[in-house]
């Protein structure tokens, strides 16, 4: 009888042992499968760049900068042109800029890449974001925004003419990206706070070569 217990003992860590071995690889398939499933993956329809200024030049935000329009502009109470209106500015008066929020709609915009740029490998998919100036463009790969050239990209041109001596580096397989949206957070003369769309440079008062000051 003791053999019997000994034996049925036996048999039941054996059995053990074998369910946590399968337990165990089912769970190593199961977080690979997840690893090479967040390889990538698409982009969010918004891709939202927060406290950012995207451009060629130096980051004006959290400066104290003033900003005058051209023409009146609305600040939004929200990010979003039904929210409420908090105040019209009308022209040549300033506001001071805070922070600015980038909004980005790359969901549509695969790239493939064809030769070794910026980290990304021929095979390689990322997204475009927007063209930023100076030569760069913002671009999403998994999970990540990266600075990637303007040029070389074939079937985008966001210069009014492509060189034609670039070597194509990569290649569009999905669409242009829709324009950015800039959102900017200000405050007023008489200390009303709320979000403006930035529009273009042109719409804003040049003090020099720039549209912010102090």
């Amino acid at each position: 009888m003791e053999y019997i217990h000994k034996c049925i003992n036996c048999h039941t860590k054996r059995a053990l042992l074998i369910f946590a071995l399968i337990f165990s690889l089912a769970n190593i398939s199961i977080s690979l499968a997840e690893e090479a499933g967040s390889t990538n993956t698409k982009p969010p329809e918004m891709l939202v760049y927060y406290n950012s200024w995207p451009g060629d030049h130096e980051n004006p935000l959290f400066k104290n900068l003033k900003m005058s329009p051209k023409n009146p502009i609305k600040i939004y109470a929200f990010k979003n042109l039904n929210s409420q209106v908090i105040k019209t500015v009308q022209p040549g008066e300033p506001v001071t800029l805070i922070t600015a929020d980038y909004h980005t709609f790359p969901a549509n915009s695969s790239v493939q890449v064809l030769k070794e740029q910026s980290g990304l490998k021929p095979g390689d998919t990322f997204y475009l974001m927007s063209y930023i100036g100076g030569g760069e463009c913002l671009a999403w790969y998994n999970n990540t925004v990266l600075n990637v050239p303007a040029e070389g990209i074939e079937g985008t041109s966001f210069y009014k003419e492509q060189r034609l001596d670039i070597p194509m580096w990569a290649k569009l397989t999905g669409k242009l990206p829709p324009a950015p949206v800039l959102w900017l957070y200000v405050a007023t003369t008489d200390n009303k706070f709320g979000w403006i769309q930035f529009g273009s440079y042109s719409d804003w008062k040049q003090f020099g070569y720039s549209i912010l000051t102090y």
